[in-house]
């Protein structure tokens, strides 16, 4: 990230915005986690697919925008930044694969759009739209 540009009163504002999106985000977590319990996920799964999603939420998206930290539900619009530019970036980092995020990022808006009210159906049958025709290149 390079915060250089940023006038340190809006760092100070990224930096509460994103502490308090980091502290959504962990409730999220535990509900979502609850949400693949209720559909018979296994222990080790729910835990990889929550990594993922950490990762997605927390390491790429709440830090997508240096001057304005983005929220979760905003995440749909970022899917294609984060298969084509983060992620094949952080090779050495992240031994997880696209189709093992891919596949958490839709579990996750997929309980977005049912247990929630952050997202609508039509956004959540637009990211499977938008998947469909960019996947072959994520992966």
């Amino acid at each position: 990230m390079d915060f250089d540009m940023i006038e340190p009163e809006d760092l100070a504002a990224f930096q509460s915005d994103v502490k308090r999106i980091k502290k959504e985000n962990t409730e999220m977590f535990h509900e979502f986690a609850g949400y693949l319990v209720n559909h018979d996920f296994e222990g080790d799964l729910i835990k990889s697919h929550v990594a993922n999603i950490e990762i997605y939420l927390n390491q790429f998206l709440v830090y997508f925008d240096p001057a304005d930290a983005t929220e979760a539900q905003y995440g749909i619009s970022m899917i294609d930044e984060f298969f084509d530019e983060w992620l094949p970036n952080r090779n050495d980092e992240i031994t997880t694969s696209a189709a093992d995020f891919l596949e958490s990022i839709g579990l996750f808006y997929k309980w977005l759009v049912e247990e929630t009210s952050m997202i609508e159906e039509d956004e959540f049958e637009e990211l499977i739209e938008f998947v469909n025709y960019r996947k072959d290149s994520w992966l």
